[in-house]
C-alpha cells in the first residue's frame, strides 16, 4: 500500500507562498533594493527628522537582500522536491506521519 506524500504537498505550499510574496512586492524585486523606492521618497520628500533618516537607513539595510533571499528559498524548495514522489510507502515519515505532525497542521491552518 502507499500513502500520499504530505511532505511534497508542504513543499508546494511553501513554493506558492514564496511566489505570492514575490508578486506582492511587484516591481520592487529585480530592481536592486526593494526599499529604495520608499526610502528615496522619504529621504527627499522634505522629511526633517533625524529619526526618520535613521529609519530609512535601517530599512534600506534590512531589505537589500530580499530578492536574493527569495531566489535562495525557491532554490532550497526545488532541491528538496528532487527525488520526492507523489506517494510513499505506508509508514514513511513523509506520509501520514508527516500530515499528523504539528508543523504540517500549523502550515495548513495558515493556508486557509
Amino acid at each position: 500500500m502507499s500513502e500520499n506524500n504530505y511532505y511534497l504537498d508542504q513543499l508546494a505550499v511553501a513554493e506558492l507562498a514564496i511566489g505570492l510574496s514575490r508578486v506582492s512586492l511587484g516591481g520592487l524585486l529585480g530592481t536592486g533594493n526593494p526599499a529604495s523606492r520608499v526610502a528615496t521618497h522619504i529621504a527627499t520628500g522634505g522629511w526633517k527628522c533625524d529619526a526618520g533618516d535613521e529609519w530609512v537607513a535601517e530599512l534600506t539595510e534590512r531589505c537589500k537582500h530580499i530578492d536574493t533571499d527569495f531566489a535562495t528559498a525557491a532554490g532550497v524548495i526545488e532541491a528538496a522536491k528532487q527525488g520526492e514522489t507523489e506517494t510513499v510507502d505506508d509508514g514513511d515519515p513523509h506520509g501520514l506521519a508527516f500530515k499528523n505532525s504539528w508543523g504540517y497542521r500549523s502550515a495548513m491552518s495558515l493556508r486557509d
